[in-house]
């Protein structure tokens, strides 16, 4: 038994496989030969699944790819909520109650405006041309337009390319697309344009300017630049995201933040971080050769030293601490091993990089296992396939939730092994937080519950299953003014009815998968919607409520004090027949709710207002 990493190949199989799927399976099992007999068909496929996709409102296209295309309505929502509560406002339906200006992920530009407004299919092709068009322009400036005859083709087949910007369809590949200029700034001494880009990366995503950082500071400290210089440029980017991140921790904190990464604890994450698999190994391996090469090609160490980073960055992800998705390698291996064979086009340094660039990670994996899969994706290469919201199953689904009162609270039944899991069910949770939108229902537990009330959500909401008492789980219910549980084990609901909780529909999990969720990522479990078996609500004691954009008024008793259970924020103002009222935070098993003492029987307004430029 031949054991690799985590996978077995008997001999049995070795001894089925041609000596050509053995020679695909000790060299990765794609070979550049492969991909470019496939350029033909991956380029109709890339034009004709985004380029010259015709869309129509009844089927909304969320992605190319079942993995990513049910997150990105959680994009849309984001989105949303920055264009209706606005950029500095407060957001009812995430986490029970959370302000957008401690989101520092929350880009105004590329979440609220150019990716909600021109969604997933237009925001990706242009991506795609502007970071095409950016290397072009680089490799006339370096005198090199012939170069771009084998780079540019070679970059469009690339599996780095495709699943870069097609599989994993994120709003943070615009700022990617603007990485090479900066790169081409820094090694040219343009520092002006250089803290302009840099500013502008902070202004579109955090994720791009932490990462792109590392290889341009490696660049510009190892030539020498002097910690003045370095700082100057840094300032405008350095400041905008200190103005971003300084109310995120004050109000979260670093130990939270680091929970809800994962870090070390894996138990947090559906990411594994500890150790490498072979495909990781893989990337490494592959990308390695890439800064070797300049090194036998005569590239300065200022330059080795920018292309090593990927590389330093990958191995501390997967053996020290988690920072990131594999997606994020994939890109910045694409953006340096891009640009160096613009500005560096060495024959010897353009063949690894062809190697390189055209070896599909993932099915390496696959043939590690069997080479027929390997042939089944070869034949569905690339993967993009334009993943669609259909009107007739977002309707149905429209239709369960319609059994919720609107503005209520429901939460996933906990899952025993998994905090992060629920039962499968992780990914339709962000995709049914964008359909619950337009009727302000709460879909728990989401991320922002995990960075407002990280006690509750790990200690509270995984009490919510069957191997607890009903007493517990109704006490969960109160304390977070939960309505509704949704329910995945039919176990579990039978308990609940047995002790006064009410069924009032259910969804079947195939309906599920005809949705944008898909096969692939959707359980064999039906889904079941449970009303509890008490009343509960936002404000205790029970009274009638409006609620507007960061704004909520109430009728109140005089000398009747109220808990108002959204998250506690210093920005909430309370006001009762012009007068201020003081609100105060009530804090119980990791909650952190807002409390107040009406003075009279007039009407309570509460109003949200957050000064923009503060920190």
């Amino acid at each position: 038994m031949l054991k690799i990493g985590n996978y077995e190949i008997s001999n049995e199989n070795i001894s089925t496989f041609s000596l050509l799927d053995k020679i695909k399976i000790a060299f990765s099992l794609v070979t550049v030969f492969d991909l470019l007999l496939l350029s033909p068909k991956i380029i109709k496929k890339i034009l004709t699944n985004t380029v010259l996709l015709k869309e129509d409102n009844s089927n909304e296209i969320t992605g190319f790819a079942y993995d990513l295309s049910s997150r990105i309505p959680w994009y849309y929502k984001v989105g949303d909520v920055i264009n209706k509560y606005g950029l500095y406002g407060y957001v009812y339906e995430d986490g029970m109650g959370s302000s957008l200006k401690e989101r520092f992920f929350n880009h105004f530009l590329t979440y609220g405006m150019l990716f909600n407004k021109l969604r997933v299919r237009r925001y990706v092709v242009i991506s795609a041309l502007l970071f095409l068009t950016t290397l072009v322009m680089i490799g006339f400036l370096f005198n090199n337009p012939l170069v771009l005859f084998l780079v540019i083709p070679v970059i469009f087949i690339s599996p780095f390319f495709t699943f870069s910007y097609f599989t994993w369809s994120k709003p943070e590949i615009l700022a990617w697309s603007l990485t090479p200029v900066l790169l081409y700034s820094v090694v040219t001494g343009s520092w002006i344009p250089s803290a302009i880009l840099l500013l502008a990366l902070s202004l579109m995503s955090f994720t791009v300017l932490f990462f792109i950082s590392f290889p341009v500071s490696f660049f510009m400290l190892s030539g020498g630049m002097s910690i003045q210089m370095f700082l100057l440029i840094y300032a405008p980017a350095v400041i905008k995201i200190t103005v971003d991140l300084a109310p995120f921790f004050r109000n979260i904190g670093i130990r939270t933040f680091e929970n809800v990464l994962g870090g070390r604890k894996k138990e947090y994450t559906s990411t594994e971080n500890t150790g490498m698999r072979p495909l990781e190994a893989l990337f490494l391996g592959l990308y390695s050769t890439l800064p070797i090469t300049l090194f036998f090609t005569g590239a300065t160490l200022q330059h080795i030293a920018m292309a090593t980073t990927p590389a330093i960055l990958l191995l501390i992800n997967h053996t020290v601490y988690r920072i990131a998705d594999p997606n994020t390698f994939f890109r910045i291996f694409l953006v340096l091993g891009s640009f160096y064979a613009v500005f560096h086009p060495h024959y010897m340094y353009l063949a690894f990089f062809t190697v390189v660039m055209l070896i599909h990670p993932n099915l390496f994996e696959y043939g590690l296992n069997h080479s027929n899969e390997v042939k089944d994706g070869l034949k569905e290469y690339p993967l993009i396939k334009p993943v669609k919201l259909g009107r007739e199953s977002v309707d149905t689904m429209r239709d369960f939730f319609s059994n919720a009162a609107e503005g209520s609270r429901i939460v996933f039944e906990g899952d025993k092994n998994s905090i992060k899991n629920m039962g499968g069910y992780s990914n339709f949770g962000e995709f049914v937080e964008y359909l619950a939108l337009d009727r302000q229902i709460e879909i728990l537990p989401n991320e922002w519950i995990k960075l407002y009330h990280w006690d509750f959500f790990v200690n509270r909401l995984t009490l919510l299953n069957e191997s607890n008492n009903v007493e517990t789980i109704c006490d969960v219910c109160r304390e977070a003014g939960i309505n509704y549980l949704l329910c995945y084990s039919v176990t579990f609901v039978d308990k609940l009815e047995a002790n006064g909780f009410r069924k009032i529909a259910d969804l079947d999990y195939h309906v599920i998968q005809e949705s944008c969720v898909g096969k692939m990522l959707t359980p064999e479990k039906n889904l079941y919607l449970v009303k509890c078996p008490f009343d509960t609500g936002i404000i205790e004691p029970q009274v009638s409520y409006v609620k507007k954009p960061n704004h909520i008024e109430f009728a109140a008793a005089k000398g009747q004090e109220y808990l108002i259970k959204y998250t506690y924020h210093s920005a909430w103002r309370a006001f009762q027949s012009g007068k201020k009222l003081r609100i105060d935070k009530f804090e119980k098993n990791g909650l952190s709710f807002m409390k107040l003492l009406s003075k009279s029987d007039e009407k309570v307004i509460l109003k949200f207002s957050r000064p923009r430029f503060p920190i």
